[in-house]
């Protein structure tokens, strides 16, 4: 990495650590129902995109605990979820694609390498950890009165 580029990634994550830090503060049982999936949404996907181009909207809905209230409203939360990153957080995540083939990417990938920092501490790990196992119980739980 250029001197240049570690300097704007440095400033970038200057800026950007303190409102995670604000947005994320507490522990996750005190937050609402869209801040969980923003935070699980950022995480996932930051972590996907190390490795690849981009992370399919279907993949975000599942592995984040959006899909409860059917496909449609699933997909509506993510796009509100996105949008409350851009306004709040001022991340950059674009979408390409339409319905089912929907693709999620960072538009800067320094966005990504400041996302991981933050969420490769040990206290957002804890958190990450968390969350996961409330999104797991609660698909076993709602797949289960499917039946």
């Amino acid at each position: 990495m250029s001197d240049e580029s570690q300097n704007e990634s440095n400033e970038l994550c200057e800026r950007l650590t303190p409102l995670l830090e604000e947005k994320f503060r507490g522990h996750p049982y005190r937050w609402d129902y869209s801040t969980k999936c923003q935070f699980l949404m950022l995480d996932m996907v930051s972590y996907r995109l190390l490795k690849e181009n981009t992370v399919a909207q279907d993949d975000i809905i599942l592995n984040c605990g959006m899909g409860f209230l059917g496909p449609r409203h699933a997909a509506n939360l993510l796009r509100a979820v996105n949008i409350s990153s851009s306004r709040t957080l001022g991340l950059h995540l674009s979408a390409t694609g339409h319905a089912g083939e929907r693709e999620y990417c960072f538009e800067n990938r320094e966005e990504v390498l400041c996302l991981r920092r933050f969420f490769n501490r040990p206290l957002n790990m804890n958190k990450s950890r968390y969350l996961e196992q409330a999104v797991s119980y609660a698909t076993a739980v709602f797949l289960e009165e499917e039946e």
